[in-house]
């Protein structure tokens, strides 16, 4: 289980970096490393996406113990922000799922249009 954790933190972190790395390949018109890079993300992109099903076939609500006071307190910890962070956590299957899905619906779209223009 501890394997599945840090493949996944490392997928989702590289999916979110490689869109940067992606538009600036796009820029310079490397079309190479552009490549790498996309099939990089498509592959982070679905291990995300399955992974979110996967949670969420068994996903139990971390906080369901918890009181709306204690919910409510800890929202409105460091400025109002962990509230943003309280919803990512409840919901996060559905997270992965969306992420997921957006970035390898990109990945894949950018990757179709490339093989086509050769």
């Amino acid at each position: 289980m501890e394997f599945f954790t840090y493949l996944l933190i490392f997928f989702f972190i590289g999916m979110f970096a490689s869109m940067k790395l992606i538009e600036f390949l796009e820029e310079r018109k490397a079309i190479k490393a552009l490549k790498v890079v996309l099939v990089f993300n498509l592959i982070a992109s679905l291990y995300c996406l399955v992974a979110g099903v996967y949670l969420a076939l068994n996903w139990q609500d971390p906080f369901a113990q918890a009181s709306s006071e204690q919910l409510g307190s800890a929202a409105a910890s460091h400025g109002g922000k962990g509230g943003i962070v309280i919803l990512a956590i409840r919901f996060w299957p559905y997270v992965l799922i969306g992420f997921g899905g957006m970035f390898a619906f990109r990945s894949f779209v950018t990757l179709r249009n490339m093989m086509k223009q050769q």
